[in-house]
């Protein structure tokens, strides 16, 4: 996945360090911290605190280090980082990396009709409930 954005994302890391540092003693840049909020997704651990787990086990945040070359800061800080940043400043990275991968013609094979292409959002984890949380809740 690293040689993925990598190669095709090189400016990411740009893009993720022009990000705003509000943090008076900050032990991580930016660009850790916005990258920490990806490999939660990336690595598809769950909890942020099964990403925190893996980090300090084995060799992972070494090869983090070598394919990505950063360190893999704690994920309650780049929620921070996060829940701080405005929403203008996370679209304007956003808007460069979709029109990368539309130019280089990442999603090509994803074209249905009339160049429109089929795109799925999987936001199963964003809530759940042991019970409903109301009538006919789906």
């Amino acid at each position: 996945m690293g040689v993925v954005i990598n190669r095709k994302l090189p400016e990411l890391a740009s893009l993720l360090e022009a990000l705003p540092d509000w943090r008076n003693y900050p032990q991580y840049t930016v660009r850790e911290l916005a990258m920490g909020v990806i490999f939660i997704f990336l690595f598809k651990r769950g909890l942020r605190n099964n990403v925190d787990s893996a980090a300090r086990k084995g060799i992972f945040s070494k090869n983090i280090s070598k394919v990505f070359g950063c360190r893999i800061p704690d994920t309650d800080t780049s929620d921070l980082l996060m829940r701080y940043s405005p929403i203008d400043i996370l679209e304007k990275i956003k808007q460069p990396v979709v029109q990368k991968l539309l130019r280089d013609k990442t999603f090509s094979g994803w074209i249905i009709q009339l160049n429109r292409y089929c795109i799925a959002v999987d936001a199963k984890g964003i809530h759940t409930f042991k019970t409903e949380p109301y009538p006919n809740c789906c």
